[in-house]
Parts: structure tokens; sequence; C-alpha cells
């Protein structure tokens, strides 16, 4: 952090640098699931949002879907969802609702949904 006046260093002693990604070591092989400021605390159950985009994208209807932690004053946080239908005028609401409650455990099923364009972030690189 060489320039900046009084900033700690980000390196640990030994040189490495925490880039404070979540990483699943299994049979020998690393899978890095992201970051963990992506992780989404409800009620104490933690879930990555790339989760919950994942099945939402598999709903037929959806072009484009991103999903934000917004605070909860009684769960600490809760998940919103920005969902942008391929024809909105034949995309049918209740349906999704009955999809996403089929396939995301309760705590994982976004409890807002805004239908507009839905602008992609890093995940899916689209701006």
């Amino acid at each position: 952090m060489v320039g900046y006046l009084n900033s700690p260093c980000p390196f640990y002693e030994n040189g490495w640098y925490n880039t404070r990604d979540i990483v699943q070591e299994r049979d020998g092989y690393l899978k890095i699931i992201g970051r963990d400021s992506e992780i989404i605390n409800v009620s104490g159950l933690k879930f990555m949002a790339s989760d919950v985009e994942h099945v939402i994208m598999g709903y037929p209807d959806i072009l484009f879907a991103k999903v934000l932690p917004k605070n909860n004053p009684i769960t600490g946080q809760h998940c919103e969802l920005k969902i942008q239908p391929i024809d909105e005028t034949l995309f049918d609401i209740e349906d999704f609702k009955i999809f996403m409650s089929k396939n995301l455990q309760p705590h994982m099923t976004p409890r807002k949904i805004s239908i507009e364009d839905a602008m992609i972030g890093h995940r899916l690189k689209r701006i």
C-alpha cells in the first residue's frame, strides 16, 4: 500500500495477500466460491447471492436476475431480487413465486421482487 499514509499493509508476514475469498477444499482440489462480502446472512444461515441467482436463472422466462442483500432489523439481512423477464407481458409472477418456493430454501427466498432491467454486476459481467 505504498503511497497511502498510515494505511495498514494488506500482506501477511509470510507475503500472502488476503483476498477474503471463500474456498472449499475437496479431494486435493480447491474451489473458489466467492468473496465473503457477497455472503448474505439471514438469521445466521449464510448463502451466496450467486447461488440464488443460479436457481432463478433456471426459470424459463427470466433473461437476467440480480440478488441483493438488504439489512433487516429482525433477521440481520434478507435478499431482494431484480429480474428482467424475456417478455414482461407474458411473465406470470405467481408461477415464478411457486417456482422459487419449490427450488429455494425459505431463508434464501427473496422478500421483494422488482421487475426491471437488471443491470448485472461482476458475477454475470453485464452492465
